[in-house]
């Protein structure tokens, strides 16, 4: 299993909340694991897929982030 993490402020921790909503039938599909974890300052989706899945993965959720850069940050 391959591990992708994306990172926030916990400020903008609604931006991840969308990322993770945004994916997880991908997630699904591709038999993906994933979880929010936060910390002191940070909002983490913390996911693991296969290394097949990897480039999948990745392009989705770049796509999911360029939404927000494009767009904005707003509520969801």
């Amino acid at each position: 299993m391959v591990k992708i993490t994306v990172s926030e402020q916990n400020s903008n921790n609604l931006c991840v909340a969308y990322v993770y909503n945004s994916l997880s039938s991908y997630l699904n599909i591709c038999g993906a694991n994933a979880d929010i974890t936060f910390d002191d300052t940070r909002t983490n989706l913390i996911m693991a897929t296969d290394k097949k899945y990897l480039p999948y993965i990745i392009k989705q959720t770049e796509e999911k982030i360029a939404s927000i850069n494009a767009f904005g940050e707003r509520e969801y």
